[in-house]
């Protein structure tokens, strides 16, 4: 039966979606640790992982990821079970924000539901921005120019959930330390409306385990998505370790 009103456009599911489970997420973490630790047996990897930007790493992250789903590797096997294992990285597609705007940059991941009828093929899914900590990057580059993204409507607009990765070059810069000293600063507070600061999540294990944190978003939805509120983003943490060769 079709979906569409009496002016003849049709309906749209109303926004935010709905969440993955701790599962689903534990599974995508899991995942995201062990295509890094293959991607470092790579002969450039050490060049891409100490020198430039995080776009190169991602990259490889994302490529990766589509040659252990050709080798129908066990534990992207698992992931595939719930998303699209292969994400969709920044160089490969165009989006836009809760305002309908494009922005001029985008979030280096996303990992698509597995598709069926009913959801959304463009922004359903778990969106994953990366950037790099030390060797010169603040935490205000993390946080301005990554975090504030899910904040500000800009990136995961319709979910109610998001990743950020680091690829951390100084190992004196940990979790949950490092990012809970950026937060507590004077008028942080406010500009990234902290409802939790980071906290381990309790299903994640390793040596850094993920932490979360919690942001209220003061911006609605355009009329076309119901006019509401998009409620309280949770935002998890995945901090990655580049070793020196």
């Amino acid at each position: 039966m079709s979906n569409f009103t009496s002016q003849g456009r049709h309906s749209e599911p109303t926004p935010p979606y709905k969440p993955f489970s701790r599962l689903e997420l534990l599974v995508l973490e899991r995942t995201l640790r062990h295509a890094w630790k293959c991607a470092a047996k790579y002969p450039d990897w050490h060049e891409k992982s100490f020198e430039g930007d995080e776009e190169p790493i991602s990259a490889a992250i994302a490529e990766t990821l589509d040659v252990l789903n050709m080798q129908c590797d066990e534990q992207v096997l698992k992931l595939a079970e719930i998303f699209d294992p292969v994400p969709e990285f920044e160089a490969h597609r165009q989006s836009h924000d809760y305002n309908g705007q494009i922005p001029n940059k985008r979030s280096d991941f996303i990992f698509r539901r597995q598709y069926k009828p009913g959801i959304s093929r463009l922004y359903d899914g778990l969106v994953v921005e990366a950037k790099i900590v030390g060797d010169g990057r603040a935490m205000h580059n993390y946080c301005a120019k990554g975090l504030i993204r899910f904040v500000n409507g800009e990136y995961a607009w319709r979910m109610t959930q998001a990743f950020m990765v680091a690829y951390v070059r100084d190992s004196n810069m940990k979790l949950p330390g490092t990012l809970s000293g950026y937060l507590k600063r004077h008028g942080k507070n406010t500009e990234y409306g902290i409802d939790e600061l980071p906290k381990p999540n309790p299903q994640s294990r390793g040596l850094t385990r993920v932490h979360t944190t919690v942001h209220h978003r003061n911006w609605h939805y355009r009329a076309r998505y119901g006019g509401g509120s998009p409620g309280d983003i949770e935002v998890f943490h995945l901090w990655l370790s580049v070793r020196q060769p």
